[in-house]
């Protein structure tokens, strides 16, 4: 993990690799390789990673955000949602989980669910600016205007 936050990307992937080789059910090394990976632009490999957290612990409810973001960027709206709400019915705190599924559950114009989404990743997460953001702009393309509370969301975010 060290490595990882000091930024040396390769070092912490061969650190995760090694602890892999050690213990190859280990659901943190791989969600964390996976996360690694994903910063390294391996989107194919981060997948794989956190679906092998998963596989290792069903119930690991960061690795299936993981899992679910990388589904939903890589096209594939629907598993995403479902990775999203399966870590949720694991760990219904899971802040940027909401964020998440609101954000995909906007690109499918499911404006009310993703309003819902977002706004219990704020009760969460008071200062997650991407929510404040996303909400932000959901509010002002359902008012049609930009009204008071969606700048409000917008300033909190900015």
């Amino acid at each position: 993990m060290k490595l990882w936050r000091e930024g040396d990307l390769q070092g912490a992937s061969e650190a995760f690799r090694t602890s892999l080789a050690a213990d190859p059910d280990n659901p943190e090394a791989h969600n964390n390789l996976g996360g690694v990976l994903w910063q390294l632009n391996d989107r194919l490999g981060a997948t794989a990673e956190f679906r092998q957290a998963v596989h290792c612990r069903l119930d690991f409810a960061q690795a299936r955000n993981n899992l679910g973001r990388a589904l939903w960027q890589s096209g594939d709206i629907e598993h995403g949602i479902e990775e999203f709400r399966a870590a949720l019915s694991y760990q219904p705190g899971l802040g940027v989980a909401h964020l998440n599924l609101g954000r995909v559950l906007l690109t499918k114009y499911a404006l009310a669910e993703a309003e819902a989404e977002l706004r219990r990743a704020l009760v969460l997460i008071p200062d997650l600016a991407a929510a404040h953001i996303e909400l932000g702009l959901l509010l002002a393309s359902k008012a049609g205007i930009l009204s008071q509370e969606a700048r409000t969301e917008l300033m909190e975010g900015l």
